[in-house]
């Protein structure tokens, strides 16, 4: 329960951030499944998603190749924890989901971000 308050926290306060809507869905794609007490490995298609979103929030602050070193890094991390799992047996999805997390927040963080042109 104290997972899902702060992960609810944390994403209510993306989306009330001026930032782009690409980054908003990708913290809700992120936050999803550490809301639901039963996650296991095939519910994290939709960090894949978020991942999807991750890289527009780059085209949409006008450079297609910015900062993509960080989105190489985590979707280097999910694969490899991906494959780990059946090795492990330890969940793994949380660790999935903290790396996308930190991207978005890293993103987030950026001070030549745009503002979202929905707030005027």
């Amino acid at each position: 329960m104290a997972v899902a308050a702060a992960v609810l926290v944390w994403v209510v306060v993306i989306w009330r951030r001026n930032v782009s809507f690409a980054l908003q869905a990708a913290s809700l794609l992120a936050a999803t499944p550490l809301m639901s007490p039963y996650f296991l490995i095939y519910d994290l298609p939709m960090l894949a998603m978020a991942l999807v979103f991750l890289m527009k929030a780059d085209v949409d602050q006008g450079s297609p190749v910015a900062n993509r070193r960080a989105i190489r890094i985590g979707l280097g991390v999910i694969v490899v924890l991906g494959y780990a799992f059946p090795f492990v047996l330890l969940p793994v999805g949380p660790f999935m989901c903290a790396t996308v997390i930190a991207i978005v927040w890293m993103k987030c963080r950026q001070p030549d971000l745009r503002p979202n042109p929905a707030y005027g």
